[in-house]
């Protein structure tokens, strides 16, 4: 695997623990400049983009254009 897509799965894992964080403390989604702020990304673009990334993944839902919809999906867990 080449390094920058080892970086991109590590932000994606960050930008999901940034959400999962922000809605366990707060009982309510984070908006795209939170999670950009929770991150540090360089901007609310690019935490838009791993937000959407996340949601083709199926790792959560938003609803475009509208704020604080961001919801993380539970995937059922395997038994060995």
């Amino acid at each position: 695997m080449n390094p920058a897509n080892r970086k991109g799965i590590a932000r994606r894992a960050e930008v999901l623990e940034v959400i999962r964080q922000f809605i366990a403390k707060h009982g309510y989604s984070p908006t795209v400049r939170d999670v950009q702020r929770g991150t540090g990304l360089k901007g609310p673009g690019e935490a838009k983009r791993y937000i959407m990334l996340l949601a083709q993944e199926g790792e959560l839902t938003f609803e475009p254009g509208k704020s604080r919809t961001i919801r993380l999906v539970e995937k059922a867990r395997k038994h060995d």
